[in-house]
């Protein structure tokens, strides 16, 4: 590992560990707080005899919406810590300085959505037989909304890949029973149904289905929320124009992965397209 990759991964931890002992800190802020206030300062009877019983009700109200508010800034910036590191994947496209950053962070919870990450990251990298390796260390019923979606899209992705696809529809009915149970789950797999129709389509040389297919792919919630899935999408639809025989559409989208992304695998699958 050279000396540049080495301090650009100490500069992101360092901003990820900023932010996370501040969440810490945030917490044991908010339980000397409750403990302070609740056991040594506040006095039922003292309270009832000043301000009255709806008086009292008020002030204990208070502090605890001032407890909550405070635990509310420490989930905060937990969340904004994680985002530090997810955003070298799914913003800046680096799948390699993520997977280097994320493999020396200890993750004593949800370790299955943390190898979701990893498996997209390696996917990405060109690695798919380590992707493929991650995926099946997961247990997809400890997954949730996005990152079951995440699971079942890439392990269909592979198994489009490796000529497997009969096996998709498996993928399918277990990602259904997963998140059918609510709209944002349905709208979810209505996503992956698209985008496995999709490849379906394209593998059947049915064009005119493709390109419906990748629209309703496309106005999938949140989808297309990240660069990475904005650059995924465009590289389909340089495909799919390629074939199509749509020149400019192709060389747009083209033009777009070249500029935006990075150290995607798919970068220099779009320069042998030209």
């Amino acid at each position: 590992m050279d000396i540049e990759l080495e301090n650009e991964i100490q500069k992101r931890l360092h901003k990820y560990h900023k932010k996370m002992w501040a969440s810490y800190g945030t917490i044991a802020i908010d339980i000397l707080f409750l403990i302070y206030m609740v056991i040594f300062k506040l006095d039922l009877d003292i309270c009832s005899w000043s301000f009255g019983i709806f008086g009292t009700f008020l002030i204990y109200v208070a502090v605890f919406a001032a407890y909550a508010a405070i635990a509310v800034l420490a989930c905060l910036l937990e969340a904004f810590g994680k985002l530090e590191i997810e955003k070298i994947l799914f913003e800046e496209c680096d799948p390699f300085l993520y997977e280097a950053c994320a493999m020396r962070i200890k993750q004593p919870f949800f370790k299955d959505r943390v190898n979701c990450n990893l498996a997209v990251a390696r996917y990405y990298q060109g690695n798919i037989d380590a992707a493929y390796d991650t995926l099946m260390a997961i247990n997809p019923e400890k997954l949730k909304r996005e990152f079951a979606l995440n699971y079942y899209l890439l392990l269909s992705m592979i198994y489009f890949q490796r000529d497997m696809g009969q096996q998709v529809p498996e993928l399918e009915q277990a990602c259904r029973r997963k998140l059918s149970k609510n709209k944002k789950g349905q709208a979810l797999f209505a996503h992956l149904c698209a985008c496995n129709n999709f490849r379906r389509a394209m593998a059947n040389k049915d064009y005119d289905a493709a390109f419906g297919f990748m629209q309703d792919a496309a106005t999938a919630p949140n989808r297309l929320f990240y660069k990475l899935h904005q650059i995924a999408y465009s590289y389909d639809a340089a495909l799919l124009y390629r074939a199509a025989g749509e020149k400019a559409s192709t060389g747009w989208n083209l033009d777009y992965i070249a500029k935006e992304g990075n150290k995607l695998f798919v970068v220099q699958k779009a320069e042998e397209m030209r």
